[in-house]
């Protein structure tokens, strides 16, 4: 079996060891001429520069895999991947792991000196020069990635204002995003919706203008979306941009399996790419292109740092449930300032749907439920491997959800 994966970012990675692994012939092809950090950790390099960017590159490959960096795929279709140069590479399986790019995000004012869009690493570490002279910082755009930035921007006492324009995935819960917004006030970093619409100034930047209200500001930071980048195919796309995948990271064309953050669910809210699931992803496309019959889980997790607080979320959120036609009920509690957990469930049948809870970093225990129509409120409410001899945040929030849905 010959495996040809595109795409040398984190799940193609993954993707080439994994079919490797079962015995194929893999071919990793990617346009850059060498693996790029990866970007969730492009934050991180606010501060810490260049070294950081080499410690964040991905781990060599097994020596079977067979690299070609710097051929650009331009098309694939017939079982051959056609490069810009003319040549191409034919093999029995492929798999697309081209990953995505920027969204533009224009406006008013861009070029100015103290602006920095951060679409890049090397924008990050632009930014960390611009904040050592600065008092004033505006960041703006996506939520996840913003309140990184954010955090880190705060340090050293400077005064932050996060203009929460979009969520690159579900938005936290009402109880999530209280305990998150206030850790952030906490931290001097006060959170509000709002949009950019121009960067002021003479010469650098002085103001930010949103909504009619101008925001004294040293420096802006921008965070766009990220947008799926598929190389053209036949296989399907869905309304995100991204290619669509089933279970096991098929896509509508034999032979051609997708991963990471070119690759859209069949099902799910729209635009649910498995941007932040490139290693699992990767690894079941990998496996499956090589002939093995793998899937992945059909409870999405996602986890986040930010802020001191671990947020993690399991599982469908209300939206995503409704939309299934479920019937639905939601329980939640707050601890106390730093801590809380939310549980959607099926209101006829007593079944967990999501959790979402938010803890201390420093005590947080990972959230090992079994979604999909395995967990019951019954059951989350007395699993004892849930947490310490203390009552666990997700037993504490099931106990009451069992408490109303044995009353309805």
């Amino acid at each position: 079996m010959k495996v040809c994966v595109i795409g040398a970012g984190k799940a193609g990675g993954e993707a080439a060891r994994e079919a490797a692994r079962g015995g194929s012939e893999v071919v990793l092809v990617d346009a850059a001429s060498a693996p790029a950090p990866d970007w969730r950790a492009w934050p991180d390099l606010i501060f810490e520069g260049r070294r950081r960017a080499v410690a964040s590159r991905p781990s060599p490959l097994p020596p079977e895999v067979v690299c070609s960096l710097g051929a650009r795929v331009v098309s694939l279709t017939g079982g051959w991947a056609a490069t810009a140069g003319g040549g191409g590479f034919g093999a029995d399986a492929f798999v697309l792991a081209s990953g995505s790019s920027f969204e533009p995000f224009a406006f008013e004012g861009r070029g100015r000196h103290g602006v920095n869009v951060l679409d890049s690493p090397g924008a990050y570490a632009g930014l960390g020069r611009d904040l050592a002279s600065a008092e004033r910082v505006v960041v703006a755009g996506e939520g996840v990635r913003g309140m990184q930035v954010a955090e880190r921007a705060a340090s050293g006492g400077r005064r932050v204002t996060m203009l929460l324009s979009f969520w690159q995935h579900a938005a936290p819960g009402r109880l999530a995003a209280q305990v998150l917004f206030d850790a952030a006030e906490r931290k001097g970093v006060s959170v509000r919706a709002g949009r950019l619409d121009r960067a002021l100034g003479a010469r650098g930047l002085e103001a930010v203008l949103t909504g009619g209200e101008v925001l004294p500001s040293d420096v802006l930071a921008v965070v766009p979306r990220r947008m799926p980048r598929p190389v053209p195919s036949p296989a399907a796309v869905g309304p995100g941009g991204g290619v669509l995948v089933g279970p096991e990271m098929r896509t509508t064309v034999p032979g051609v399996f997708s991963a990471g953050g070119c690759a859209e669910l069949e099902w799910g809210p729209s635009r649910a790419t498995l941007e932040d699931e490139q290693g699992p992803s990767g690894r079941i496309a990998g496996a499956n292109a090589g002939g093995a019959d793998v899937r992945i889980s059909e409870s999405r997790r996602f986890g986040c740092a930010v802020f001191g607080l671990s947020w993690t979320r399991m599982g469908a959120g209300v939206a995503a449930a409704r939309a299934a036609g479920l019937e639905v009920g939601t329980v939640g509690v707050r601890r106390d300032e730093r801590s809380s957990c939310a549980i959607v469930y099926d209101r006829r049948k007593g079944t967990a749907l999501g959790v979402e809870t938010v803890e201390e970093e420093a005590h947080a225990e990972p959230v090992l439920v079994a979604l999909g129509g395995l967990a019951t409120l019954r059951s989350l409410a007395y699993c004892s491997a849930l947490g310490s001899s203390d009552i666990s945040l997700v037993s504490e929030a099931a106990r009451l959800g069992l408490e109303r849905w044995s009353r309805s």
